[in-house]
């Protein structure tokens, strides 16, 4: 009863510091080009997220690059607005999902489009990618 005790208490202490510890990404690689940057980061909880970015002639260019995105998801999950932090309405954003049969592994891709660009946060966790996300927003990493 007591080695009961302990790991409940060990285990409640381990989910206690999940959830109120905030996810934090770490830099592992970043590579730019003229009309195309990448990164990839590592979590807080080893899980890794890739960020992308490409630069088009127009912003009819970025949006036919988006739908082409779309069309080759596995599975569309959400479609709509992307708004800055204003609430202003800057482009479209999409959460989709991949699976990749070479790896046997699904991953999230969150989309979005703002003018010339089309953005992609990539991860194998869907909490990570929309957490990226998030930070990047709060940083205005992606305008």
């Amino acid at each position: 009863m007591k080695h009961i005790r302990r790991f409940g208490v060990a285990l409640l202490t381990f989910v206690v510091g999940v959830v109120f510890s905030p996810i934090h990404f770490y830099p592992e690689m970043i590579a730019c080009g003229s009309h195309n940057s990448s990164a990839s980061y590592r979590s807080s909880y080893f899980m890794q997220v890739s960020r992308g970015s490409r630069e088009f002639n127009s912003a009819a260019e970025a949006e036919e690059a988006f739908n082409q995105s779309l069309s080759e998801a596995t599975e569309v999950i959400e479609v709509g607005p992307k708004v800055d932090k204003d609430g202003a309405v800057i482009g479209r954003r999409a959460v989709t999902l991949y699976y990749f049969p070479q790896e046997s592994r699904y991953f999230t891709r969150v989309y979005w489009t703002h003018g010339r660009y089309l953005y992609s946060i990539s991860s194998g966790s869907a909490l990570h990618a929309r957490e990226f996300e998030k930070q990047m927003e709060s940083r205005a990493g992606y305008e």
